[in-house]
């Protein structure tokens, strides 16, 4: 989520035990200097996390599994929503997941915006991948989980696939891929959010 802020606007800190989706919303304004000169345009960036998940809840390796928030996290995005809700969001980006499009939804639907502006999917705002690791209890390892996977297939460990975890170098990519897009589409259309962008689709 992305919000436009005059110099000096003050900043209220979510509450305790709040929050929100793996995604960005956006509403940029002209700044203005003291004395009513406008400056150039300011946009600030709402960096929210998806509520509490089952898996989070019972320490499952979620990754980019589609995960559904449990009933805790769904109050956290209706709190976290009407928190935000005088924030003018002009543009609002979730992962394609559900947890994020859900607690993103959550959030828009409390804003004080008539209407807010459009949720947008985008595959590359997902959580790290993990790979074979996903759906295992939370600090099962690589060998670890190679092993489990072998003995659920009936196959030799050697004999799987390569696993396909990402590196920090690949998650980093493809959310700079998605700002390197979206940044500048919002700064030149006052934060309207028009078309492009690979991969944007609602949940499954």
């Amino acid at each position: 989520l992305a919000a436009g802020l005059r110099p000096g606007s003050p900043r209220a800190p979510l509450r305790e035990g709040a929050a929100a989706a793996e995604g960005v919303m956006a509403s940029p304004g002209a700044a203005a200097a003291e004395g009513g000169a406008p400056q150039e345009r300011a946009l600030v960036l709402w960096l929210l996390r998806h509520g509490l998940t089952t898996a989070n809840r019972d320490g499952i390796i979620q990754g980019q599994r589609d995960t559904e928030l449990a009933p805790l996290g769904v109050a956290q995005a209706e709190a976290t929503g009407r928190r935000l809700a005088p924030v003018p969001f002009a543009a609002a980006f979730s992962s394609d997941l559900r947890r994020a499009w859900n607690t993103a939804e959550a959030v828009l639907s409390a804003s004080s915006l008539s209407p807010p502006p459009p949720l947008r999917g985008d595959a590359r705002l997902r959580e790290f991948l993990f790979g074979c690791r996903e759906g295992l209890p939370s600090g099962t390892s690589l060998a670890a989980a190679r092993r489990i996977r072998a003995r659920e297939a009936g196959v030799a460990e050697h004999e799987l696939p390569p696993d396909v975890s990402e590196t920090p170098d690949d998650m980093l990519r493809r959310q700079r891929e998605f700002l390197g897009e979206e940044l500048p589409r919002l700064m030149g259309e006052g934060g309207g959010g028009g078309g492009g962008g690979g991969g944007r689709r609602a949940p499954r």
